[in-house]
C-alpha cells in the first residue's frame, strides 16, 4: 500500500528488513533481539529526556553513575545517541511508529516502538560503540 511517496508496511516486516540491514554491519541478533534492543534504547532515551525536562539543576550528562542509580536512569546513555533521538523525535508529544494502518491499535495502547529507519539508515548508530542496556 502506498501512501503519499512511503509504503506502509508491518512491524514484522520492517524489523526483517532492519534485520538484513543489520546483518550487513555484522550484527548476528534476530529481528526479536533487535526489537528488544530498539525498545530498551527508546526507554533509556524517555527517562533521560523526562528527566532533563524535570530536572532545572543538574542535566543527566552532569549526575555521577551513583546519581543516576539513585534516579532510576540509565547508568550510561551516550549524548550523542540522545542528540541523535532529539533530532528526529524532537518534542513529539509521542512516539508512534507508521505501520500499517489495518493492524495499527489505538495510540495509548502502543507497546512497541519501531526506529527511525525506513530507508536501510541506521540512525547513526554505530555497533562498536553501543554500551549494554
Amino acid at each position: 500500500m502506498l501512501v503519499g511517496r512511503e509504503q506502509i508496511v508491518s512491524s514484522e516486516m520492517k524489523w526483517k528488513r532492519i534485520h538484513s540491514a543489520m546483518l550487513g554491519k555484522g550484527v548476528q541478533e534476530d529481528p526479536s533481539q533487535l526489537l528488544n534492543k530498539w525498545e530498551s534504547v527508546l526507554g533509556h532515551y524517555k527517562k533521560v529526556k523526562n528527566w532533563n525536562n524535570r530536572s532545572r539543576i543538574e542535566p543527566y550528562t552532569s549526575l555521577s553513575k551513583a546519581d543516576r542509580k539513585l534516579n532510576a536512569l540509565p547508568l550510561e546513555f551516550p549524548e550523542h545517541w540522545q542528540d541523535i533521538l532529539e533530532s528526529f523525535y524532537g518534542n513529539r508529544s509521542s512516539i508512534t511508529p507508521p505501520c500499517m494502518a489495518e493492524s495499527m491499535p489505538r495510540a495509548s495502547s502502543l507497546d512497541r516502538r519501531s526506529p527511525p529507519t525506513d530507508d536501510g539508515d541506521d540512525g547513526g548508530f554505530d555497533s562498536t560503540t553501543n554500551p549494554t542496556v
